[in-house]
Parts: C-alpha cells; sequence; structure tokens
C-alpha cells in the first residue's frame, strides 16, 4: 500500500499541475472525500473529488468561456455538400455532433437518423440502403447462381434493405420481400406456408378445436388482430384476437359464470365457518362471495368496518382491536403520552396513513407528518436542522428565492427516498450542507458505520443529480457565517449566466 498523501503534499501536486491557478479552500482528507476549490482567474468557487484536480481537470467556467463556438446549421450544410454535392439533403437542423438528425439520400429516396459526426466521417455517405449494396448486375448474377430460373425479380434492385417484387415461376405467385431476406433463406410465402390464412380456414381451426361452438363473424387479417367470435351456446359476441382462441382462452361470460359458481359459497356455510373461528364475536352482513367485501360488527368494541370474507377467515380480525386503525380521539390521547404538551394537532386527523399537520410548540413550526411515523419517533423537522441549514433557509427567505425544503425525488433511494436540503425550481438546483459527519467518522452521530452509509448516500445523490441534469451545490461544515450566502449567490450566478449564453 502506498504512503497515504498529506494536505501539504497534495496542494503541492496540484500546484504542480496547474501552477497558482486554483486555492484549496477546505482540509484535505483523502481522495475520496471532497475539496472546495477557488479558481484564481474567474473566481469560480466548486466542490470536488481531489483526484479529479490531479487528473487534469479545472474550472467548468473557465471551460466554458475558452470552448469553441458550435457549429452553425450553414457551417454543417456546407461541409455535407463539399464532400457528396446534392446527394444527400439533411431535413433537420444542425443540433450538435451527436444529436441525430434526419437525412434524405436524393438517389434512392432513403430516410434516416443518423449523427452528424457519423456521416461527415463515412467516407461511403452511410445511407443504409445503397452504402452497402451490389449493382443490378451483380444481384441478378447472385440470384441466378443460388435458385436458377425457379425465381425472379422484376422490379429493379435499390438495395439489400428495400423491397421489390418478386415472382416464383413454379405457382406465378408474386409477393414483396428484402433482397437480403431472400438471400437469407426466405423463399414463396404461397408455397411454404406463410401466405395470410383465409376467413375460413381459421373458422376450420376453430371447429376442429370446438365442433360447433364457435362461429366467426368477422374478416380474419392476422393471428394477432382481432377478430368479431359468437359463442353459439350462450349467444355471447365479443371480440379476440385469433391466436388467443386457438390457444383455448374460451367465451368469457361463461367463463365468468364458471368462477362465480365456484368462488361463491352459500351465504349460510361463510356464517357457519365465521363462528367455528371466532364463535359469536362478530356479526357478519352484506355477503356475496370471497372477493367482494362485505361489512363486519365487532360486538365487543362495536367497531364496523368492511373487509373480504376470505381476509376474515384468514385470521384478520377486528382493526382497532389490533391496533391498527385509531380514532382521533385515540391519536391525540397516545400523542399526549409520548410528548405531553410539546406537540399539538391541528389538523384534521382521518387515518394512521395519511397527513396531519401538527405543530411544535416550542418553535411554532407547523409541518404535516403520517401519525405512524410521529408515534414512531419523527419529530420537528426545522429543530432537527443542522445551524448550517438554518443559515441556508434564513438567506434564502431575506433574498425572496422559492425553495422547497427537504426535497425528494421518488428514484432518488437507497431503501428508501433520499431527501435534498433545499430545491430550489426555479434555478433546478440542490443546496446540501455538508456537516462534519460527511467528512470524518464521528461518535455523536453514529461511528464508522454511520459515516460509511453517509458517504454511500452523498454518492447516490451526486450520481442521480448528474444523470438527470440537477444542479447540484455542497456547502461544507468549514463554510460559515456571511461566506454560506456568498457560496449560494455565486453558483446561482453562475447558473444565470449558463442560461443566458446557452
Amino acid at each position: 500500500m502506498g504512503k497515504r498523501r498529506t494536505p501539504e503534499q497534495y496542494v503541492e501536486d496540484v500546484k504542480a499541475i496547474h501552477g497558482e491557478k486554483y486555492t484549496i479552500t477546505t482540509p484535505f482528507i483523502n481522495m475520496k472525500t471532497k475539496v472546495m476549490v477557488l479558481c484564481n482567474d474567474c473566481g469560480h468557487e466548486w466542490l470536488v473529488e481531489p483526484s479529479s484536480l490531479l487528473k487534469g481537470y479545472g474550472c467548468r467556467k473557465c471551460g466554458i468561456q475558452n470552448r469553441k463556438p458550435r457549429k452553425t446549421n450553414d457551417e454543417f450544410c456546407s461541409q455535407v455538400k463539399n464532400l457528396w454535392g446534392n446527394e444527400y439533403v439533411f431535413l433537420d437542423n444542425y443540433v450538435n455532433a451527436t444529436t441525430k438528425i434526419r437525412c434524405l439520400h436524393s438517389i434512392c429516396g432513403t430516410i434516416w437518423k443518423v449523427t452528424p459526426k457519423s456521416f461527415l466521417h463515412n467516407k461511403k455517405g452511410g445511407c443504409p440502403t445503397c452504402a452497402y449494396g451490389k449493382s443490378q448486375q451483380e444481384f441478378t448474377k447472385e440470384i441466378k447462381n443460388l435458385v436458377g430460373d425457379e425465381y425472379s425479380f422484376i422490379e429493379t434492385y435499390i438495395g439489400d434493405g428495400s423491397k421489390i417484387l418478386c415472382r416464383h415461376n413454379i405457382c406465378g405467385y408474386e409477393w414483396k420481400t428484402k433482397p437480403n431476406t431472400f438471400l437469407n433463406g426466405s423463399r414463396c410465402p404461397n408455397c411454404f406456408g406463410s401466405k395470410r390464412k383465409s376467413t375460413i380456414q381459421f373458422q376450420n381451426e376453430l371447429d376442429q378445436l370446438y365442433p360447433g361452438e364457435y362461429e366467426v363473424l368477422g374478416e380474419y387479417k392476422t393471428a394477432h388482430t382481432k377478430i368479431k367470435v359468437r359463442h353459439v351456446p350462450c349467444d355471447y359476441t365479443w371480440e379476440i384476437k385469433p391466436n388467443a382462441i386457438l390457444i383455448k382462452k374460451r367465451c368469457p361470460r361463461c367463463s365468468m359464470r364458471k368462477q362465480v359458481v365456484r368462488q361463491t359459497r352459500p351465504y349460510d356455510d361463510f356464517v357457519r365457518e365465521v363462528h367455528q373461528k371466532y364463535g359469536n364475536a362478530y356479526i357478519v352482513d352484506n355477503y356475496q362471495g370471497r372477493h367482494k367485501k362485505l361489512k363486519v360488527t365487532h360486538k365487543e368494541c362495536g367497531y364496523l368496518w368492511e373487509t373480504y370474507g376470505s381476509t376474515l377467515l384468514s385470521g384478520v380480525g377486528c382493526p382497532r382491536c389490533a391496533g391498527i386503525i385509531k380514532t382521533s380521539d385515540d391519536f391525540i390521547a397516545q400523542l399526549s403520552a409520548l410528548v405531553g404538551r410539546e406537540y399539538r394537532v391541528v389538523g384534521e386527523y382521518s387515518k394512521m396513513s395519511e397527513k396531519v399537520k401538527i405543530k411544535h410548540e416550542k418553535c411554532g413550526y407547523l409541518w404535516q407528518v403520517t401519525p405512524m411515523n410521529f408515534i414512531r419517533g419523527t419529530r420537528c423537522p426545522r429543530c432537527r436542522k443542522s445551524h448550517g441549514e438554518l443559515a441556508i433557509e434564513a438567506w434564502l427567505n431575506s433574498k425572496n428565492y422559492g425553495y422547497i425544503p427537504q426535497k425528494k425525488f421518488a428514484d432518488c433511494k437507497d431503501q428508501r427516498s433520499l431527501p435534498f436540503d433545499f430545491y430550489l425550481p426555479d434555478y433546478n438546483l440542490v443546496i446540501e450542507y455538508d456537516g462534519r459527519q460527511h467528512f470524518q467518522s464521528c461518535d455523536y452521530f453514529g461511528g464508522e458505520e454511520k459515516f460509511n452509509l453517509q458517504h454511500k448516500h452523498d454518492l447516490i445523490k451526486n450520481k442521480y443529480c448528474e444523470d438527470n441534469n440537477i444542479n447540484l451545490l455542497r456547502i461544507p461544515y468549514t463554510v460559515t457565517g456571511e461566506d454560506i450566502g456568498r457560496a449560494i449567490q455565486n453558483r446561482l450566478d453562475e447558473l444565470t449566466q449558463l442560461d443566458n449564453v446557452a
């Protein structure tokens, strides 16, 4: 294992590559822990992995300013004309070298999508129909060597991928096929069984499977195109894919009737089973089958709810007595027993899984939380915030920037969704204030295990923002006071400038 790099050595290594262009403004810890870098040329400050600078990467802002102007549509079209004259015409405007646009080959009429970079580097022009084709004479010779005089192509050969008319000289059948399909072994569909099935043939197949039971009313087109069919015994008419009924998918009306008969047991039998399982504990009403809800009353507590017959017989009884259902009074009493008068329910309680508005009396903060999560330990989000988060919140409020605290994106998650400290929709910017626990193991925050988990979550968030084009600003705990607002303002100014350039 190599010797661990010290902060002083890291700074010297950066200077050896970039000279005095950059200043490292936060402590170097290791090669995986990001550092804040200041560009001495333009004043831009950003958070980056230490290895990035050592690989030669630098200030993004300076890179944008020094970037070559993007090629225009006229310049691209001029390049194409210099290479191919009027043989190729691009139907969409040039965006960049790697964005596909439509191209027309004026000789054969083929239209396809291609990246400008790929087109300009293709010495054959790139038309998928013609670029790898052959002459009419070469194609005719190839067919004759393959099948002799059995088949004739009676339309002009354009390319291996363009369909042309072919005749089977033995049976006289004509059809369109791609030359490469024919050369790969495909032959006359009339003689080799791939000719489209007729309605009469389909009816005969049904009669063989279900003699006299089904009548075809529509016209057969393909095995996957629905056709109207009548079930003769019950006179029910519906549309179905031919291949579905041939694999024994039968009349839906009769199938449903059979299912209902199987699933519905007599009311008396059901009540008898409930009594055998629970005694006289429950009163059941409106039973219509095991897959339809019925009303059940628990005699002991008087609670009435709806459930499925199969659920009740499986052993799932009264939800109130099981602690699953609570009334508003039940929840308020439980909250009071947990936290006294520190928290107060100010919204309308519905059920344990639906959010209700709660007020933290100490700080006055109002927020919505599910009663279940509150009972499990979720408390005031404002009081859980670090000094850095509170400073960011105060600065955003003072500047009247719109933001969403603890923003979650449904697909940014580990086992659960990972919240970002702040999200500014107008700038598509998320802000994270990284405390000491983001950079080193701290016993107060759970030691090495929590540090590793924190690092994993930071990497997930970084990758999510990168993959979804979301701007990310990480502010390390070493940035405090007015410097926090300055870091945010610099980032917002940079994003505004980039929008103006674009």
